[in-house]
């Protein structure tokens, strides 16, 4: 990455190895209340429709 730049994957891997270790240490204390990554039909078209229009 250029300086001053973060690497999202990079930086999204790290947090949910936290996270994942947190969970490991003590599952009693965690549930997800939603679909954590999936985004809506409607979302998506949305996204999908943005991306062909900036190419």
């Amino acid at each position: 990455t250029e300086e001053g730049s973060v690497d999202v994957d990079a930086t999204t891997q790290l947090l949910t190895d936290v996270v994942e270790r947190w969970v490991r240490e003590d599952p009693g204390q965690w549930m997800w209340f939603h679909k954590r990554w999936e985004i809506s039909g409607r979302r998506r078209k949305r996204r999908q429709a943005k991306a062909a229009a900036d190419q």
